[in-house]
């Protein structure tokens, strides 16, 4: 006999391992599809391996789950389509529902989405060939994102002028990019929303106290011999959080080690417009602690 699970995942990484947790806290038993043997997910629950991207593999989670769900948004949704017609069950057995996935990852139709919802949210057009009309709609500086398959950063770069467009037209010419109105970076905020059968909400907009917490992290010092909270800081610029990293590089200007320069220094040339600001007051910073 073919065992049971109350949830499938797609997915074995860090996000399916912490959601798997809090489903056995509830006496739920999980079952995760991975292309990897030992990820994860793997170590704390029954897993099978299959590549994300194959309809057949994720059929068989379907078959034996009563309800499947995602570790992130990259696995097509179209594939998903298709698997829940190889297993012969419905739709509404994947959460989120699939044509909500298939907005979400497309970036210039989530924006469409959005605004048409009343969310706030920058404006959008298609990055064409001829990139006439996202001049004339959208203006400099503007941001250019892949409009699938990016995250935290990538495949996303600001163009200040016309010229920085054009040198970055080899990314772009094909299609499959869009042109998004340049917001100004403050802060990082994070909310939380969720649907259920017995309603929908979200959770009160938090800003994270890691970042603040980073950020306090310049006015330490470390003692004689020792580097824990250079090195800290050092880490953090590796993360993918724009929040953290952004701190991170002032927090290093104000801990005044010259040494960091060196490192500071790829951010001057990043996409972003405010990493490249910080990175240059953060040098100069530096600069004069020499």
């Amino acid at each position: 006999m073919i065992q049971r699970f109350d949830i499938g995942f797609l997915g074995g990484g860090q996000l399916a391992r912490m959601s798997i947790q809090a489903a056995q806290r509830m006496g739920l038993r999980c079952l995760s599809l991975d292309p990897g043997a030992d990820t994860p997910a793997s170590q704390i629950a029954a897993s099978i391996v299959g590549p994300l991207g194959d309809p057949k593999k994720i059929a068989e989670i379907l078959r034996r789950c009563d309800r499947v769900t995602l570790e992130n948004e990259f696995i097509l949704a179209d594939d998903i389509e298709e698997a829940c017609e190889i297993a012969k069950v419905p739709e509404s057995k994947v959460i989120p529902i699939i044509g909500s996935l298939d907005t979400i990852q497309d970036k210039l139709r989530q924006r469409k989405a959005l605004i048409k919802a009343g969310v706030p949210s920058p404006r959008a057009v298609a990055l064409e060939s001829d990139p006439a009309n996202a001049i004339e709609k959208i203006g400099f500086p503007m941001m250019i994102k892949t409009r699938f398959g990016g995250y935290d950063g990538k495949g996303a770069m600001c163009a200040r002028t016309y010229e920085e467009l054009e040198k970055a037209r080899s990314l772009w010419d094909g299609g499959g990019w869009l042109a998004e109105e340049f917001v100004p970076f403050a802060r990082e905020l994070a909310v939380m929303v969720y649907i259920g059968a017995s309603g929908s909400g979200c959770f009160p907009t938090m800003e994270p106290v890691r970042v603040t917490a980073i950020g306090m992290l310049g006015s330490l010092k470390d003692r004689p011999g020792e580097s824990r909270v250079y090195d800290a800081l050092v880490a953090v610029l590796k993360e993918t959080s724009f929040g953290a990293r952004s701190r991170a590089i002032s927090s290093l200007a104000q801990y005044g080690n010259p040494a960091a320069m060196s490192l500071l220094d790829p951010f001057r040339t990043h996409s972003l417009v405010f990493f490249r600001e910080a990175a240059e007051q953060a040098i100069a910073s530096l600069g004069s602690h020499r």
